[in-house]
């Protein structure tokens, strides 16, 4: 009896992990023997998306909301995951997943083995939880980790964030929101561009991207290069076995600038013929900026602007050239002279290339620079001297006078005054002759 008993347990749960799909939050999984597959949402719709990245250098910090719906008919149990990696290279590492206010406990479950999904990525492991959908409910279900960033050769920093995994949910997706917070780094950094453009730049180091009814989500990657950093690694790397521009470099690192120039000062004088003098006179002028000496870096930046050095590597000598022309304008706005900023934005424009974002900053700033133009004050139209009136223009009005204040009677003007009195006393006279005679008729009537 245990036995067939134990049996039917065993059949109702076999049965159980074979049927009931799985979703994780970027993908739908489906879960056979404790290992997860990917397979395909029915019926449950990614309804919005919401990605803050916060970048630094080495990793990023990641959150994200989210709002499914079940549009079955049918109560639907639903195994939520977070993936441990997103490629082959990028970690996932301290997840959490907060529903309704509350922390959920995450399980870890292995990807099955030879997945029919051979062209998406599956990680290793998911951090996972059970949740239920009722037909027609919706939650919000917010995640948070952090992730590894991938390092250039000489510490180019990218961010990839898979945003096509979410093609495995029902779509299309009403809206996908991304903010990725880059610690006030200007828009010079940005190279090569984002592979997907941002809506705007914001003062900060702010990218966001705003998208509506998206049908088909596309990986997002954003690249930024450290300029500093990337700098000294390169010296370190052309170096190859020099300790005095090693040394000069590892004092930049420690930010002992006063050092740092007088070192280049010295080597210079003693290697004039080095091959690379522009960038350690770019070095210099970056020290000269840090300890706030604007006019000797300003110097600097006016000798190597248009050939910055840094040869053996093309983007990151463009770089740069963009982060000078970026600090000129800083500088030359201490001046106090809008006008001389503006003229220098209008002359570099058209030789800014190969990133949209700094390029997008340079039009705003003409825009913000380039005064408003003269209001159109009314023009006043010349009075008219008036026209002193001619004898016969005044004659009518003496003859008009004449005609309201007299009226010729008998060949006399009398005065309308007096016919008017003469006109009552008339009335008067008439008035007097008919009363006696009504008395008279009145007396012999009887």
């Amino acid at each position: 009896m245990k036995r067939k008993l134990f049996a039917t347990v065993l059949l109702m749960v076999l049965m159980f992990v074979f049927a009931s799909p799985a979703y994780a939050i970027q993908l739908p999984l489906e879960l056979s023997r404790r290992r997860v597959s990917l397979t395909q949402a029915d019926n449950i719709t990614l309804v919005s998306f919401h990605v803050n990245l916060r970048v630094r250098i080495g990793f990023t910090s990641v959150n994200t909301s989210m709002v499914i719906r079940n549009d079955g008919l049918s109560e639907t149990n639903l195994l939520i995951g977070v993936p441990s990696q997103l490629d082959s290279v990028v970690t996932v590492k301290q997840s959490s997943v907060i529903i309704e206010g509350k922390t959920q406990k995450l399980t870890v479950l292995r990807s099955a083995p030879n997945s029919e999904s051979t062209d998406t990525f599956m990680p290793p492991t998911w951090s996972t939880l059970s949740i239920k959908l009722g037909p027609g409910e919706s939650k919000v279900i917010e995640s948070s980790y952090t992730m590894d960033n991938k390092i250039g050769e000489i510490g180019q920093q990218t961010v990839y964030f898979p945003l096509s995994m979410l093609n495995f949910w029902e779509i299309p997706i009403k809206y996908l929101q991304v903010v990725a917070d880059l610690d006030f780094y200007p828009p010079y950094v940005f190279e090569p561009n984002p592979s997907l453009l941002p809506l705007k730049y914001e003062g900060g180091g702010r990218l966001l991207w705003q998208l509506t009814d998206v049908k088909e989500p596309q990986d997002l990657v954003i690249y930024f290069t450290p300029v500093e950093a990337c700098v000294a690694n390169y010296l370190n790397q052309e170096a190859n076995n020099n300790r005095e521009i090693k040394n000069i470099v590892a004092l930049y690192q420690n930010k002992d600038y006063d050092t740092v120039i007088d070192e280049i000062t010295n080597y210079l004088t003693e290697n004039p013929d080095t091959e690379l003098k522009t960038e350690l006179e770019y070095v210099k002028a970056l020290c000269h900026l840090a300890l706030y000496q604007p006019g000797m870096a300003l110097d600097i930046f006016d000798r190597i602007e248009n050939n910055p050095g840094f040869n053996n590597h093309s983007q990151l000598s463009n770089i740069v050239r963009n982060k000078i022309i970026y600090d000129k304008v800083f500088l030359l706005g201490l001046k106090g002279d809008d006008q001389e900023v503006l003229e220098y934005l209008k002359q570099i424009q058209p030789t800014v290339k190969n990133n949209v974002i700094f390029s997008d900053w340079i039009k705003e700033e003409i825009v913000r620079l380039t005064p408003p133009p003269p209001e159109n004050e009314p023009t006043e139209t010349p009075s008219v001297p008036e026209q002193p009136e001619t004898e016969e223009e005044q004659q009518p009005a003496t003859d008009t006078g004449k005609a309201v204040e007299y009226v010729q009677l008998f060949g006399y003007d009398v005065p309308v005054e007096l016919l008017f009195i003469g006109f009552i006393v008339l009335i008067i006279i008439i008035y007097i002759i008919r009363s006696s005679r009504r008395r008279r008729r009145n007396k012999y009537l009887f």
